[in-house]
């Protein structure tokens, strides 16, 4: 009877919202859920996992496996999940019975405890190779070397199924260990590989995982690429619930492999099952505030249908510098003045990646304003070495006993003297005491251990970034996606910047050419730079403000004249 109350008290949360309320109860073994940003996705998911609970539908010895492909989602999941349980009588029995991490700290995991069956027996010892670098490795064995990069170039590219990727698994297997592994290395695709090879040649350990899952629950579905796709189909079995959340309109890791359009064309193994698809369709962040209400129906009309003519365009009045100095005071005068009525207020200011106005942009405000420089990557070198270096050291200091508060301070010190110097590496502090801090207020000592060491073995310390002391942070839009700011300032919208020259060159238009001709250019390659876009103006919870200047600064150095950004043309904005 308890159960049953509990089941019905949380859907009475739902009556409003028919949509939410259609998710949680829903049946099937197979559900997509569309979730656009700030329309309650977590919150919903987190609620559809209580019911289970509720109605008894994850027994005992079962498990709920909650994935994602980036760490910081995942972390959030966690987090969420933990939030949500805790202080109730089924926390200790849904902690234990709920697995949330990403898809490569999922495929550690295996590894740790199965891969010396496989070549690999210390998953921990192994030092990650940047993927970006991957292409300038070189070797006396060709062949193999070439394996690896072609495996590789066709995952990121999103062009090879999943058939073919097992066809080639067990000689790139074989190239991995030849060439990394035994130098204590391994590449970032191959930790999924590896375990798909390992699922494959000891089917009684894929059976055993397929087993121990009652349900699968994959967030930001939409940036899936086809190793995380395989992994899903290896893990699921005709029984298994599989719940999907996802946004096709904050798809932006098309150049990590992110397989296009997978909300919309989703093709199932499971051809004897229904796959049921519902779309939220309240925006509950944007409720109280039309302007960006308004922003947010523009832009999803506009990637359903960009010759929509009921799209309305919405007013922005951009801030606007002569010079980079200049666009940097213009910023810095509008912090303050919100600052001055909401002290309490956090900024980020977001930058397309890949261009070099940021680091002057980021200069001139730091003069003016304590900020954080959060403009690194989350798989730089140097900070994923930072993490394991934390990982190392607190593993080894705080045996016994989690974290205190007391004890922060000198472990932050221990790590930096044990860290390589780095360019960010007052920012790498930063995250690190402002994650520990959080740690020891939101757990309990039962429980903190575990918190810190599963976010630095996934290396997730950016999922801090909001909770850092500086007022303003700074951030590409990749870097920032899924986390959360009281404003948003989208800076160097202008050509060659947002769009960069990378994202003008997928277009198919010159730099010199300020308007989007929406049948003249490549849609995909629309869809790609509007949702950037759209993650970029999602990430604020209050309002979304623009800024430009007419100088730019190419990554070497060099000055160039420009203008506003040319996605300043397109129907959803009213430039005044």
């Amino acid at each position: 009877m308890k159960n049953k109350t509990t089941a019905n008290e949380i859907l009475s949360q739902f009556s409003h919202d028919p949509e939410q309320l259609a998710v949680i109860t829903n049946n099937t073994d197979r559900l997509i859920v569309e979730a656009p940003a700030g329309y309650g996705k977590t919150f919903t998911m987190i609620s559809m996992i209580s019911y289970w609970f509720a109605i008894n539908k994850i027994p005992k010895n079962k498990f709920i496996l909650c994935l994602s492909f980036s760490v910081s989602a995942a972390n959030r999941m966690k987090e969420n999940i933990s939030e949500m349980f805790f202080n109730t009588s089924n926390f200790n029995k849904t902690a234990d019975q709920i697995w949330t991490t990403n898809f490569h700290g999922f495929c550690r995991m295996v590894l740790k405890k199965y891969g010396y069956l496989i070549g690999v027996n210390d998953i921990n010892a192994l030092k990650s190779i940047d993927p970006e670098k991957i292409h300038s490795v070189s070797s006396s064995d060709e062949v193999r070397l070439t394996l690896v990069k072609d495996m590789e170039h066709d995952i990121s590219s999103a062009s090879i199924s999943i058939d073919q990727l097992f066809t080639r698994i067990p000689s790139y297997i074989e190239a991995q260990k030849s060439l990394f592994i035994k130098k204590g290395e391994i590449t970032y695709d191959a930790i999924i590989l590896f375990v798909l090879n390992l699922f494959k040649e000891y089917p009684s350990i894929q059976h055993g995982y397929q087993n121990i899952f009652k349900a699968i629950c994959i967030d930001e579905f939409q940036d899936t690429n086809v190793l995380g796709l395989a992994l899903i189909r290896t893990l699921v079995l005709p029984d298994t619930k599989c719940v999907v959340f996802g946004d096709q309109m904050q798809q932006i890791y098309a150049f990590l492999g992110a397989i296009p359009n997978l909300i919309d064309h989703i093709d199932s193994a499971d051809v004897n099952h229904r796959i049921t698809y519902i779309r939220l369709l309240k925006n509950y962040r944007f409720t109280k505030r039309p302007n960006m209400l308004a922003l947010d129906t523009a832009l999803h009309k506009f990637r359903d249908n960009p010759y929509d003519i009921t799209i309305k365009p919405v007013d922005i009045n951009p801030l606007h510098g002569i010079t980079i100095y200049d666009q940097s005071s213009r910023i810095i005068e509008l912090i303050q003045h919100i600052h001055s009525t909401d002290p309490n207020a956090t900024f980020a200011i977001l930058v397309n990646q890949g261009v070099g106005t940021t680091a002057e942009l980021v200069t001139n405000i730091r003069q003016t304003l304590p900020l954080m420089d959060a403009t690194f990557k989350a798989e730089d070198p140097d900070f994923m070495d930072f993490e394991y270096r934390a990982l190392e050291l607190y593993q080894s200091t705080f045996l016994s006993h989690p974290i205190t508060k007391h004890e922060i301070e000198h472990f932050c010190d221990s790590v930096k003297s044990n860290s390589s110097h780095s360019d960010y590496t007052t920012s790498f502090e930063e995250l690190l005491r402002t994650f520990l801090y959080s740690s020891v207020k939101k757990f309990p000592s039962a429980f903190r251990n575990n918190h810190i060491i599963s976010t630095l073995s996934s290396q997730s310390l950016r999922q801090s970034l909001p909770d850092v002391t500086a007022r303003v942070t700074v951030s590409t839009i990749h870097g920032a996606k899924g986390l959360e700011w009281d404003y948003v300032i989208i800076a160097n919208f202008q050509q060659d910047d947002f769009p960069n020259h990378n994202d003008l060159k997928q277009l198919g238009i010159p730099i010199s050419q300020t308007t989007i001709n929406i049948d003249e250019v490549d849609r995909d390659a629309l869809n790609d730079i509007t949702n950037k876009l759209y993650v970029a103006f999602s990430r604020a919870k209050k309002e979304v403000f623009f800024s430009y200047s007419n100088e730019g600064r190419k990554p070497w150095g060099k000055k160039y004249n420009t203008c506003l950004s040319s996605l300043a043309s397109l129907p959803i904005f009213k430039i005044l």
